[in-house]
């Protein structure tokens, strides 16, 4: 037997994540799906959220982080995504309006994504 077919085969592939292993470039495919920088803000405001069926639901939400596209809010209800939401008594105005783009919920606590138009109003 030669010394090449004693020695194991080279790992080429990045063990990084689970199944990551069937690509050479699973490391390098990160995607970062924001467009826009996101600024931190603290405060709670009451949002209206209307599911694509019609049902509406109210409740608390935390703020999360804003930006010039959307907002990040955290509450304890969950809330489908294509849901509309009216969010009032934010601290720069009385209410915004947007949708729902991406909504996971952990522990009971739902951190949802929000596309919003924000209202300009020239002063």
């Amino acid at each position: 037997m030669s010394a090449l077919s004693r020695r194991p085969a080279p790992n080429t592939f990045f063990e990084s994540k689970p199944g990551s292993e069937r690509s050479p470039y699973a490391d390098r495919l990160v995607f970062e799906r924001r467009t826009a920088q996101r600024t931190p803000l603290e405060g709670r405001a009451m949002a209206a959220f209307m599911d694509p069926s019609g049902a509406v639901s109210i409740a608390y939400v935390d703020l999360i982080d804003e930006s010039a596209e959307g907002l990040g809010i955290a509450c304890a209800i969950d809330v489908a995504v294509g849901s509309s939401v009216t969010l009032y008594n934010l601290p720069r105005s009385t209410s915004e309006k947007g949708t729902v783009v991406r909504s996971s919920t952990t522990d009971g606590v739902s951190r949802i994504g929000c596309r919003v138009s924000y209202s300009r109003v020239a002063a």
